[in-house]
């Protein structure tokens, strides 16, 4: 995976594990920064998936992998 490769959020979501209505609602919230695209979409670098689940989350995280490892 490159360090600049960006996801838009049906593609982080399903990575995630999470609905794409949690990402809005932490954008909203303010727990997280999110890039825009040339056309406006949200856009989420792939590289920063894990930190971004566990910043929103914290200890309180459901057990899951981390997004690197191999399926």
């Amino acid at each position: 995976m490159s360090l600049t490769e960006f996801l838009h959020i049906r593609e982080a979501a399903r990575r995630m594990g999470i609905s794409q209505a949690t990402l809005r609602r932490w954008e909203d919230e303010g727990l997280i920064t999110v890039g825009r695209d040339s056309l406006g979409y949200r856009v989420y670098p792939a590289h920063r998936l894990d930190d971004i689940y566990f910043k929103c989350y914290g200890s309180g995280a459901p057990a899951r992998k981390k997004l690197n490892e191999s399926e």
